[in-house]
């Protein structure tokens, strides 16, 4: 990202995020950039934003953010130095009682260097694990407040985020090496990071459930296809499952560019889509699966969760179904968000029975 001087007209300071933020001064000597690093001296271990001055360069809006904070928002007077605390962005959340998110490279089994964070419940491991694939998959887990991780690690669960090859933020050759590597050798990275969570004494080896939504919904069942015996169990959350119809369906064939993206991303040769489907390889899984999809959902269509259901259905497989019945791609009403993720704390408590965890009321 960029950072900009005070009349929001010059760059003066790039933000590259790796494993955490870091800023690089294009202009050191600028106002701006004083006052960045004076406020990164009060504001040790977070990342700061300008989000709004006055006209005159006075005042300034500053949000500081981290891992643990969702944010705060302080008035900031850049003659005096000085912020007043405004308000927070979720004033019922403790960043205290919240859980550091430790990035964390290896390398894939292929040699590929790959980034990614783990999010522990405590301080003694290790632990039953919730492996969190992202969506996209052209995108990325950054180091900042993630409500999802916290709600799991609350809860007694470790959670491992790892930013496989194909997604975004390491650069174009980086992204390049996903294309029609869906599950592949995107799924391989997964797989790798998570023996190497167990063999970092960080996941207990078989209490480890794979959840993921959209994208990673995908790769959860893919897990579950490819890894029959990795995972205790796999959540699809707004999945993609069967990759052919993908090109029929949903939002996709209304968008020239989206239906290019898809073929570059995936290809056209049926016979392998097929292959890296999980609707299609619903034979493999010998672990219980929770599918939640809206029935509104304009990216992946609710046909995709039904075509997974059947599929499980016909090869006598355990699963559960939840489907949402006013939600699209992902779930935007409050008490039916909570209806969701009482159903998953449910589905990780009874396959993976975690350690006893502070539990916030």
């Amino acid at each position: 990202s960029l950072i900009t001087d005070l009349s929001g007209r010059r760059i003066v300071g790039v933000v590259t995020n790796l494993d955490k933020p870091e800023v690089h001064w294009v202009e050191e000597a600028d106002r701006a950039a004083k006052i960045y690093r004076a406020l990164g001296r009060g504001f040790s271990g977070q990342t700061i934003s300008v989000v709004s001055t006055s006209h005159d360069g006075l005042k300034a809006i500053v949000f500081v953010h981290s891992d643990t904070n969702p944010g705060d928002y302080y008035l900031f007077d850049t003659q005096t130095m000085k912020a007043d605390y405004f308000f927070a962005a979720s004033k019922w959340i403790n960043p205290n009682k919240m859980h550091a998110k430790e990035p964390f490279v290896f390398k894939a089994r292929d040699g590929l260097e790959l980034h990614g964070y783990v999010t522990r419940p405590g301080k003694e491991g290790p632990y039953p694990t919730v492996v969190l694939p992202h969506g996209g998959p052209i995108a990325r887990d950054e180091w900042d407040y993630d409500w999802e991780v916290q709600l799991l690690a609350s809860r007694g669960y470790a959670v491992l985020q790892l930013n496989f090859r194909g997604s975004d933020g390491f650069g174009m050759d980086f992204e390049k090496s996903g294309y029609r590597e869906w599950g592949a050798k995107m799924q391989d990275d997964i797989t790798d990071a998570t023996h190497w969570a167990i063999d970092n004494k960080l996941t207990v080896p078989d209490r480890i459930c794979i959840f993921g939504a959209s994208y990673g919904g995908y790769a959860a069942l893919m897990g579950a296809v490819r890894e029959p015996t990795l995972y205790r169990c796999a959540i699809g959350y707004a999945g993609v499952y069967d990759l052919e119809l993908m090109l029929s369906t949903g939002n996709v064939p209304q968008s020239r560019a989206r239906r290019t993206s898809i073929d570059t991303m995936l290809g056209n040769d049926i016979t392998q889509l097929h292959s890296r489907s999980p609707a299609y390889n619903a034979a493999q899984i010998q672990i219980p699966v929770l599918l939640i999809h809206g029935k509104e959902d304009k990216r992946a269509d609710f046909v995709q969760a039904k075509k997974m259901r059947a599929a499980l259905e016909a090869n006598h497989k355990e699963f559960e179904w939840m489907a949402l019945s006013r939600e699209g791609h992902g779930v935007y009403d409050e008490e039916t968000r909570r209806e969701v993720y009482e159903c998953i704390l449910k589905f990780l408590d009874k396959h993976l029975q975690p350690a006893n965890a502070s539990v916030p009321h």
